[in-house]
């Protein structure tokens, strides 16, 4: 068959309306069932000069979305470090069906469209806001572990990482050197301290 698209018209109805769904993101902290919808690395972004990754794109039984990415392992890395990274993609995909690692990227499109378990946890992290360069703590959702659709998964609040005392002290000191004043530190109430 030949196209002739001459004889058609190229502007659209004055009803024409495209209905497009507004993504909602997953933000709590939890165990979902997922389908994973793709897999994008860092060769996918513009201009990224970052550490290599695999990220996967998944969506909750009602549709939110939220991400896994790995890591991977780096020259710098220690033995145990790289190991843990690549038993953790490992286990996702092994989650996902996949039987055979030979290929890579076989075994990683196998992934798409699977259904899996997947807890989810949160991180807190520093980093400035892009408009005023102020110092903040935001909260990250992250990929924990999996396990195969129909095994049993349990999420645990103990899983979630909060900053540390001592990056609690770097924030401080961040805000601190932007504000050009203290923090106010937590002060003790005890009796002892007092001059009376």
């Amino acid at each position: 068959m030949t196209w002739n698209l001459n004889n058609t018209t190229d502007t659209q109805p004055n009803n024409f309306k495209k209905d497009y769904k507004k993504i909602e993101y997953l933000k709590q902290p939890g165990a979902y069932k997922v389908t994973i919808n793709s897999q994008t690395d860092q060769d996918d972004r513009e201009d990224y000069n970052g550490s290599p990754y695999i990220e996967f794109s998944l969506y909750t039984i009602d549709g939110k979305k939220t991400r896994a990415r790995f890591w991977a392992p780096r020259e710098g890395d220690s033995e145990k470090a790289s190991e843990f990274k690549s038993k953790l993609l490992k286990e996702f995909m092994l989650s996902a069906g996949v039987k055979s690692f030979d290929n890579m990227d076989e075994a990683l499109k196998e992934c798409i469209g699977k259904t899996i378990n997947v807890c989810m946890t949160t991180r807190e992290y520093i980093t400035t806001d892009r408009d005023t360069g102020e110092p903040i703590v935001r909260t990250a959702l992250d990929y924990k572990f999996s396990k195969k659709a129909g095994e049993n998964i349990k999420y645990d609040a103990k899983y979630n990482k909060t900053l540390t005392p001592e990056q609690r002290q770097t924030f401080n000191t961040l805000l601190d050197e932007y504000t050009g004043s203290p923090a106010v530190s937590n002060q003790s109430d005890d009796d002892d301290n007092l001059p009376f």
